[in-house]
């Protein structure tokens, strides 16, 4: 890309901050969206993925590698949309392609979580409104070993207006895949852990699921 295709894509998004809480706005195709997200995020991606690494290594036993082997196991499972994606958030924060990419697997590689969600609307909400809850229960120590900064003090909302699909919404943490959002047709999707034996590793990681139910289905039953 010339430096000239390169502003034209960073000049349709943008980074505001709505009550401590960073809004990033971000549009066009995967790749554009996915480098407007790495360049005005690249300093909290750096330390949030260093913090998250720290953390899985040093209290959890899991390391880089680790979570790379799975990643390559399960890459040719992912759709092109979320691999354009992954590439220009690493190349929009000047980082490597793997960095970005073993996101997409983290809880994969961990399953530890608890986390939870609900969506109320019509006649279970005062003004017949939509409201849509998310519990992302993530550990509280999970920590940048050099800024000392915690993953939850920079929560962040992406706001995605993608070429191609439904625009949609989903809370996350810089560098961090996606966890559950809500889309313009009113889809709202999340994970729920739950323990049991009946899987495998050769398939398209959750988080993938849930990013591609988000731009694509009109409905309950295409998200499904």
């Amino acid at each position: 890309n010339t430096n000239s295709q390169i502003d034209s894509i960073i000049e349709r998004g943008w980074l505001e901050n709505i009550n401590g809480i960073s809004v990033l706005h971000i549009s066009g195709s995967f790749y554009e969206m996915g480098y407007q997200n790495g360049f005005l995020l690249r300093d909290l991606i750096v330390e949030n993925l260093r913090a998250f690494n720290y953390y899985y290594e040093h209290k959890k036993g899991i390391t880089y590698n680790d979570f790379l082997d799975l990643w390559n196991t399960q890459k040719n499972y992912v759709s092109k949309d979320s691999i354009n994606y992954t590439l220009g958030i690493a190349d929009g924060a000047g980082l490597p392609f793997d960095h970005i990419a073993i996101t997409w697997i983290y809880e994969g590689g961990v399953y530890i979580y608890r986390c939870s969600g609900f969506s109320v609307w019509d006649t279970a909400t005062h003004d017949n409104e939509l409201f849509c809850a998310r519990s992302l229960d993530w550990f509280l120590d999970i920590q940048d070993p050099i800024s000392g900064k915690y993953i939850q003090e920079n929560p962040l909302l992406i706001v995605a207006n993608p070429d191609n699909g439904h625009a949609f919404l989903y809370p996350s943490f810089a560098g961090q895949a996606i966890e559950g959002g809500i889309n313009e047709k009113g889809v709202s999707v999340s994970n729920m852990y739950s323990t049991n034996i009946d899987r495998t590793i050769y398939g398209k990681p959750m988080n993938v699921r849930l990013f591609e139910a988000l731009y694509k289905a009109s409905s309950v039953d295409e998200a499904i």
